[in-house]
């Protein structure tokens, strides 16, 4: 029974984490777009 819940947990998290690199992606693209001298600072 525990393999079943943790498989679902570590599905919701992979799932998270994938969506969460998706939205730093285009946030960063976003960012690149909007400030071209952004990276300039880091």
């Amino acid at each position: 029974a525990m393999y079943g819940s943790l498989d679902g947990l570590a599905a919701a998290v992979i799932k998270a984490g994938h969506d969460g690199l998706l939205s730093l992606k285009e946030l960063k693209t976003e960012a690149d777009e909007e400030a071209p001298l952004f990276e300039d600072g880091l």
